[in-house]
């Protein structure tokens, strides 16, 4: 599941990173659904959230159709 802090700047620990920085960014990160992050949900320190790239996935302003091609030749 997808989240991110309820507040930005607040620091949210991620248990299943080890190694390096183990704080949930501004952003949010992609987390395990189990119970760490479910009471993290309950008690309103993080929020469910859209992935960034997944917010302009439907976005087809920049495709562009070409007609009366084939195998990309003319």
């Amino acid at each position: 599941m997808f989240v991110k802090p309820a507040k930005q700047g607040l620091i949210i620990r991620r248990p299943e990173i080890k190694k390096g920085n183990n704080i949930l960014p501004d952003m949010g990160a992609d987390v395990p659904e189990n119970s760490y992050w479910l009471r993290r949900l309950k008690s309103g320190e993080v929020v469910k959230a859209q992935p960034p790239n997944a917010a302009g996935a439907n976005n087809t302003s920049n495709v562009i159709v070409v007609e009366g091609t084939e195998g990309g030749k003319q």
